[in-house]
């Protein structure tokens, strides 16, 4: 039986209409399978026990797992399955979901049989070149010493708890089955949405687009590529010229030593360099999009003014995403005096009222989830032979009035 039920929310007994539960697939680092990015059900198989591209081959996942058809069959009924409870949240709130955006996009989906997915939405593993401050060893294999010291009991060996990560290795490696069945179904897939990790350091991952470029199937495809642009590479460059479409998201959360501090061991200098090459491409190409993808966590809230006019310089807008997931990294932890001093600073920003709405709600468990907060933030310091107070300066003394000393 499926370990889990849909919520039976009902709108009007329409149908619910979803182009990425009807041929979308997510895959995660760990080569667990959903819907999408956004989905919070993994794939399973009738026992309820998850699916993992390493141990069964993905396109027998998309045909035999009963979690996609439990889901469609809820939405079919017009009842909002748990599953896509992000989306609901948007919806309700006034913002366009990610399910209305695809509806739009891809409104074709709904006529095609699903054999095969057709939008792939791609977190191939945690290969990357940085170990930024709010990611988690999950995301990132630069962050497993930070994570073993801070986030476990130790009472295994580093050795073991290595181990498991194995799987984030495995589905991905270069002779993986897994990109054996992405070629095959290459000439049906619209639109392909790449995180990581690191794209840009995921050799087999760009081994799979310059397939698409060779076999002529990428010229009909939109793409999306999350990147810390900390890397350059001509060749990968002319293998996205090639797709119908591309959207550059660069994710960035500061400038100068806020950035080098968030994403370590960035250097900024370069990274400016790279900007204003992908500023160029997008300038000197009309398939090409650019924009910057940033968070707003307890890091960079006070200085979030500042990286919106840097890039507003440059010419190139600014998405802030609010994290929530660690909640320690979810800015609603800062006392209330703190959130207050932010909002007057930032409230006549329009570009930034959505973080003003945000930090002017509440959570649960703030003091808990702020002393996490400074306790892994102390302790990542130490590892690294960093201080807050030295990058933070102005920041630091809003907090020590407020009793939080980093």
């Amino acid at each position: 039986m499926c370990v889990f039920k849909p919520i039976t929310t009902v709108m009007d007994n329409k149908k619910i209409t979803c182009a990425l539960a009807q041929r979308g697939i997510g895959i995660e680092n760990a080569g667990h399978v959903k819907l999408c990015n956004l989905s919070t059900h993994i794939f399973q198989d009738e026992r309820g026990t998850p699916y993992r591209v390493d141990q069964t081959n993905l396109k027998d996942i998309w045909k035999n797992n009963v979690t996609r058809r439990e889901i469609n069959e809820s939405l079919d009924k017009g009842q909002r399955h748990e599953n896509c409870q992000l989306c609901w949240d948007a919806e309700d709130s006034g913002v366009k979901s990610i399910r209305q955006v695809m509806n739009e996009k891809y409104p074709e989906v709904f006529d095609t049989l699903p054999e095969q997915p057709s939008i792939v939405n791609m977190k191939p593993g945690n290969v990357c070149n940085f170990g930024c401050r709010f990611c988690s060893a999950e995301d990132s294999n630069q962050l497993y010493e930070i994570d073993y010291e801070l986030r476990t009991n130790k009472e295994t060996t580093y050795d073991q708890y290595l181990q498991r990560y194995k799987s984030y290795k495995d589905s991905f490696k270069k002779d993986s089955e897994f990109w054996g069945v992405m070629n095959d179904w290459s000439q049906h897939i619209e639109h392909y949405a790449l995180y990581g990790g690191e794209p840009f350091v995921n050799k087999p991952l760009f081994d799979m687009l310059d397939s698409n470029y060779h076999n002529g199937h990428s010229k009909n495809q939109d793409l999306y590529v999350s990147t810390n642009t900390s890397v350059w590479s001509e060749k990968y460059i002319e293998i996205l010229k090639s797709f119908k479409s591309v959207s550059i998201g660069m994710s960035i959360d500061g400038t100068g030593a806020h950035f080098e501090y968030i994403r370590h061991p960035g250097k900024w200098e370069k990274i400016k360099d790279n900007i204003n090459k992908f500023v160029h491409l997008r300038d000197t190409r009309d398939n090409i999009s650019l924009k910057v993808a940033a968070t707003c966590n307890p890091f960079n809230v006070y200085y979030l003014d500042e990286l919106c006019d840097y890039f507003s310089s440059v010419g190139v807008d600014v998405d802030i995403h609010l994290i929530q997931v660690p909640q320690y990294y979810d800015a609603r932890i800062l006392p209330r005096q703190v959130r207050d001093a932010i909002i007057a600073k930032h409230s006549h920003r329009e570009d930034l009222q959505n973080v003003v709405n945000f930090l002017s709600s509440e959570m649960p468990d703030r003091e808990k989830h702020l002393k996490d907060f400074v306790y892994m933030t102390k302790g990542t310091d130490n590892m690294r032979n960093e201080k807050f107070t030295d990058v933070f300066p102005e920041y630091s003394k809003l907090l020590q009035d407020s009793g939080i000393n980093i």
